[in-house]
């Protein structure tokens, strides 16, 4: 039997920041439980936006139309089991980093069955805020489009969530520990 892959799309511009280190506990998580787990970080990266050509949806058409750094992210979402997505929360939502590449998985996305390479897979989410509270900070914000978009368009499925401030992200023992927990759950889900 293979190893379960687990995709990390961290999307914050510090590798250090407060979602970062939530990722990081869950990588460990994951490999505790003797899964694969791949990070990628996508300030490194050069993804445009979707530019809705609908390219990516003719017969026979490869993925998505536009060239870039993202063409070679997705034949590791296809091939990835299960997801998390790590993310600052910006103006109150998820990073535009984040969101630049959930447009852009709309070219792995068949149109004719309805379904997507997140179809039935788990996925877990880490956000990290500047704010004292979840509900001031807009984290309830960047959940809506998962809960929307993934849970109920692409029937993928909400392992768990972390979140906090991003001081508590990178010192609170409670929060790394509830990160490696989710990581632990999402390999084996």
């Amino acid at each position: 039997m293979s190893k379960k892959k687990v995709l990390i799309i961290a999307a914050s511009p510090r590798r250090n920041g407060g979602s970062a280190a939530l990722a990081r506990k869950i990588a460990q998580g994951v490999r505790s439980s003797g899964a694969g787990v791949e990070t990628v970080f996508l300030q490194s990266l050069d993804v445009s936006w979707c530019k809705a050509c609908e390219k990516c949806h003719r017969k026979g058409a490869p993925g998505c139309a536009t060239d870039d750094d993202m063409t070679a992210l997705y034949p590791k979402i296809r091939e990835a089991d299960a997801f998390v997505f790590a993310s600052p929360i910006y103006f109150f939502t998820m990073s535009a980093q984040l969101k630049t590449f959930i447009d852009r998985c709309y070219a792995v996305y068949d149109p004719d069955s309805g379904k997507s390479p997140f179809f039935g897979k788990p996925f877990a989410l880490a956000f990290a805020y500047g704010a004292d509270d979840p509900l001031d900070a807009g984290c309830i914000n960047a959940l809506r489009p998962f809960q929307d978009g993934f849970e109920r368009y692409l029937e993928a499925r909400l392992a768990g969530l972390v979140y906090g401030n991003t001081d508590a992200c990178k010192k609170d023992p409670d929060l790394a520990s509830a990160a490696f927990d989710l990581g632990a759950k999402l390999a084996n889900a």
